[in-house]
């Protein structure tokens, strides 16, 4: 099968008890857990990511910190 599509789903364990605690653990690239996931996620490198158990905000501020300062830093493979 000439390049198969390559589907992945991750519990990240990005949730947390106060609202807004994500925005600012992502707000820098310190966060080892954010770290650990997106290295993991770089490793499989699949084409299409459902990422659970990562806590919703209306704006995506969360998701946009997450792919800006952590998959988008290349620092795997």
């Amino acid at each position: 099968m000439p390049n198969p599509i390559r589907f992945a789903s991750f519990n990240a364990s990005l949730n947390r008890n106060e609202e807004g605690q994500l925005i600012q653990d992502l707000s820098t690239q310190q966060n080892e857990q954010a770290q650990t996931v997106a290295e993991i996620i770089q490793r499989v490198n699949p084409d299409v990511l459902l990422v659970n158990e990562f806590d919703f905000d209306s704006e995506g501020e969360a998701a946009e910190l997450f792919q800006e300062k952590y998959l988008g830093m290349g620092k795997c493979c």
